[in-house]
């Protein structure tokens, strides 16, 4: 078995509760989605979905923050492939049986 690292990183509390509820719903964790995430990153060498700017989108900053509205961003969802993920889904469980 490999050596295992530790990944900390703090998020947004609605955030995580919205994105814990999906993973409810699809039948796995959400450690599992950011494993899945990470791998993907690996073999794609790069961000497994698309990243852009939205210069539609007014971004509000002040000196140390920045207000995005979350929900808009929830709700439009992410350019991500649903068969890429399903297939690293059942890799992962796949591999988790053994």
């Amino acid at each position: 078995m490999n050596k295992q690292s530790l990944i900390q990183f703090r998020v947004d509390q609605n955030l995580k509760i919205y994105a814990e509820d999906i993973c409810k719903q699809l039948g796995i964790e959400l450690t599992t989605v950011l494993r899945m995430c990470l791998k993907q990153m690996v073999i794609q060498q790069g961000i497994p979905f698309s990243v852009h700017l939205n210069i539609e989108k007014e971004i509000h900053s002040s000196c140390n923050s920045k207000s995005v509205d979350l929900e808009d961003k929830i709700e439009k969802g992410f350019d991500i492939d649903i068969n890429k993920i399903n297939e690293e889904v059942y890799f992962v469980r796949k591999e988790n049986r053994l």
